[in-house]
């Protein structure tokens, strides 16, 4: 009965940190085969939790409504995450003391089941892909050659 007990008890589950329902104050995202990094202005992929970035989500006026933008911080300096080309998808990080141009498009974030985070466009009118493209994190109105679609989940331990 020992040895049987004792099966039983490594066969447990692990308890998971329950998924919040709303974004917390400071996160880090998994996508794919990693996690999102700041890194010279955009964002890029690492392999390693340890040194993936802390975002956080900045109901922001852009145009009009208020969106949930995809936002950093370091150093003091608040950035807030854009597209500037919707079929380009390179994600940049821009300054919020900084007007961007009209042409950049603000990445929304959305948290859903599972903690999984839906990222948009804003007012794209099209689909959104997240894409790792040569170590980037982009995210295009269309799937692009050589990038590998991914999805991302909130970081909750």
């Amino acid at each position: 009965m020992g040895v049987f007990a004792a099966v039983l008890t490594t066969a447990a589950p692990t308890a998971r940190a329950a998924c919040p329902t709303a974004f917390p104050s400071s996160f880090k995202i998994k996508e794919g085969s990693g996690y999102f990094q700041a890194s010279s202005g955009t964002i890029k992929q690492t392999t390693t939790k340890s040194a993936a970035s802390y975002f956080y989500i900045n109901n922001t006026y852009y145009q009009g409504p208020t969106v949930p933008q995809l936002s950093y911080s370091a150093n003091g300096v608040k950035y807030g995450a854009f597209v500037t080309d919707s079929t380009n998808g390179t994600i940049v990080l821009v300054p919020t003391t900084v007007t961007p141009p009209n042409t950049y498009l603000p990445v929304d974030g959305t948290l859903g089941a599972n903690c999984a985070i839906t990222f948009t466009l804003f007012q794209a009118h099209a689909n959104s892909y997240l894409q790792v493209c040569g170590g980037l994190i982009e995210l295009a109105t269309s799937q692009k050659t050589g990038c590998t679609q991914v999805s991302a989940t909130l970081v909750t331990s």
